[in-house]
Order: C-alpha cells, then sequence, then structure tokens
C-alpha cells in the first residue's frame, strides 16, 4: 500500500476505532470518496455481539 500525502492510511483508523470501541473485531474496512472526500469506512463486531460501522475522515482523522 502506497503511503497517503497527508491525513490517516485505512490501517491508521482502524487502529484509532480499536483505541476508541476495545479489542473488537474488524468485519471489513474500506476507503471511499464522499463527497469529494476521502472517508474510511471500518465495520466491526463489538464484544457485544453488535455489528457497527464508523466513518473516519482520511484527511483529518476525526469520526464522521
Amino acid at each position: 500500500m502506497a503511503p497517503m500525502a497527508e491525513g490517516i492510511s485505512l490501517d491508521a483508523a482502524i487502529r484509532k476505532v480499536k483505541n476508541a470501541y476495545g479489542d473488537v473485531t474488524i468485519l471489513k474496512a474500506q476507503t471511499k470518496g464522499r463527497n469529494g472526500k476521502r472517508v474510511h469506512q471500518i465495520k466491526f463486531l463489538t464484544d457485544s455481539g453488535r455489528v457497527r460501522t464508523v466513518r473516519v475522515d482520511a484527511s483529518t482523522g476525526e469520526f464522521i
């Protein structure tokens, strides 16, 4: 995977999700273009068995 010129990588976004939600199981992670912005979309399984999807702005690293 080529390094990004700015922002955070998909791997870094996954680490951010794990730091925020605990040691979750990642089900799917991808980068999409959205309204002219790159967004990392991460789907994961919580300890309680709930499936959640979060989005991380690829340029700022913030949850959106």
